[in-house]
């Protein structure tokens, strides 16, 4: 593993984990809303991947055919805007559903947190907790080398293949990664301003 890669991993665990962390730590310095609302929108996270996870493995047997015959690039693209247009509804329906009967009319600040909270918690877990877990076992699989697995001659190979193609990968794709998990935070704290918005004022037509 090259050096740079290694710190790009490093920047990007810190900066998943940091950054919502530091937005959340701010809001709660300006205003009066407490740190409770960001771990209400981390629940609202969870709730919509409840709904989210099992629908993507329910619809996933039949829509996988398809979108490999696509070939890599289209493939690629058909497959994100699935998981993309899936997380989304589910996320804002739970968010909805979360604002309408448990926040009622408590304002911006507080639909910020909630914000924060959602999209902040998904780059903590996935752009910085698992982003270490992987960093940890590649680091451990380095030192004792695909052969200390055990395993046998295929998966062997296949990890070696693996390992060769992590290798050949420039040493700044962590950064993407963590630019890539960052916009979540303003996609986040923009659709809970307009679920605020339609739950005080009661207009449907500006929901998400």
């Amino acid at each position: 593993m090259s050096a740079g890669f290694l710190v790009a991993s490093l920047v990007q665990i810190a900066l998943g984990i940091a950054v919502p962390l530091a937005l959340a730590r701010a809001l709660a310095a300006r205003t009066r809303v407490r740190w409770g609302s960001f771990g209400l929108g981390a629940l609202v996270f969870g709730l919509s991947q409840a709904v989210h996870i099992p629908l993507n493995a329910a619809l996933g047997p039949a829509l996988t055919p398809p979108i490999l015959a696509l070939g890599p690039w289209w493939g690629t693209i058909a497959s994100s805007a699935f998981l993309g247009l899936s997380a989304g509804v589910c996320e804002e329906v739970a968010r909805h559903v979360f604002f309408r009967f448990a926040l009622g009319r408590r304002g911006r600040d507080e639909g910020l947190m909630v914000g924060l909270g959602h999209g902040g918690i998904e780059s903590i877990l996935f752009g910085g907790l698992l982003v270490f877990w992987s960093l940890a076992q590649l680091v451990a699989l380095e030192r004792i080398g695909p052969a200390g697995l055990g395993l046998g001659p295929e998966e062997t190979a296949l990890v070696e293949a693996q390992l060769a193609t992590l290798h050949d990968m420039g040493w700044w794709m962590p950064l993407v990664g963590a630019a890539e998990r960052l916009m979540v935070l303003p996609f986040h704290l923009s659709a809970s301003m307009l679920v605020v918005y339609g739950v005080v004022t009661r207009r449907a037509w500006c929901l998400p």
